[in-house]
């Protein structure tokens, strides 16, 4: 819970304990770079201490963990682009560090085969 605020603040396994905005747009940044170009998926952006990701529809989802961000572009992408973003993950999880390892990691935990 914000000791500022009193809002409940979802725990998130792959950011830590702290949760900047910074943090935030480095996961946004991330997702958005490594889904780039894949029919269906939607744009992440930032929300305050959460993400949302906007359909071609206009529709939008609402998460507040990174987990749920996978699972949303999980439900958003269609099957046969599935493959296509494993094998993004698994090529780019080689050469990045920290905060975007662990967001490619949980990734990689919805699409990898």
């Amino acid at each position: 819970m914000c000791g500022a605020c009193g809002r409940t603040v979802a725990a998130d396994e792959t950011i830590g304990p702290g949760r900047t905005l910074r943090q935030h747009l480095l996961v946004a940044s991330a997702v958005n770079a490594l889904c780039a170009g894949l029919p269906g998926v939607p744009r992440v952006q930032v929300a305050g201490d959460s993400w949302q990701l906007r359909g071609a529809t206009g529709a939008v989802t609402r998460c507040d963990t990174v987990a749920e961000l996978w699972s949303a572009v999980a439900a958003a992408c269609p099957a046969s682009a599935f493959a296509q973003l494993a094998g993004r993950l698994a090529a780019e999880r080689a050469e990045a560090d920290g905060l975007t390892r662990r967001v490619i990691d949980a990734g990689l935990l919805w699409f990898s085969p």
